[in-house]
């Protein structure tokens, strides 16, 4: 008996790393604020008031601020699991990817089997998905009722350089490097 269409969003793990990216963000431009208004010579009080004004007022805009442009894209995507058909919602576009069409399945594995990505090669295009719930069962799905043509293929990954922690850590890496190459110089 067919089941009804399933329906997967982000996964908690992506929306999870963009806001802690989101607060990282915030807090380097905050403290970029404060760095440079400490900076700035302010002789008359009036002028010192206004420019630890401006900062507060800043830094509680910073602080407020949603990261729409970081998190929309993300929090837009959707996925609807069919019984012969996959369809892809990101905003207003919308795309079915029928399982016939399949001519190529790649499989990206990062560690203890996870799913980082799936790349679905048609007869006409592809679509690459990602940090989206459900790509096991997709994935359970595709291979159950692919074509005997169709090829799978799977890729471990020790590490997924497209999510944005292994990039943080590297960027926080460097920046400790180079401020302590610039204290010995």
């Amino acid at each position: 008996m067919p089941e009804g269409p399933r329906r997967f969003g982000p996964s908690a793990r992506a929306l999870g790393q963009r806001l802690a990216l989101l607060r990282a963000l915030k807090v380097l431009a905050f403290c970029s604020l404060a760095l440079l208004a400490w900076n700035l010579p302010t002789p008359i009080l009036p002028m010192a008031l206004a420019k630890w004004g401006f900062l507060a007022l800043a830094g509680f805009l910073l602080w407020h601020a949603r990261g729409r442009w970081l998190l929309q894209p993300l929090m837009e995507r959707e996925l609807v699991l069919q019984d012969l058909a996959l369809e892809v919602r990101r905003g207003s576009f919308k795309r079915l990817v029928v399982f016939e069409s399949l001519r190529h399945i790649q499989m990206e594995q990062g560690p203890q089997e996870r799913i980082i990505s799936l790349r679905l090669d048609l007869d006409d295009d592809s679509v690459a998905l990602r940090d989206l719930d459900g790509l096991e069962q997709v994935f359970s799905a595709l291979a159950a009722a692919k074509d005997s043509k169709t090829l799978i293929e799977v890729e471990e990954h020790r590490l997924d350089w497209g999510e944005p922690l292994p990039w943080a850590v590297m960027v926080v890496a460097v920046a400790v490097m180079s401020a302590g190459l610039a204290l010995l110089f």
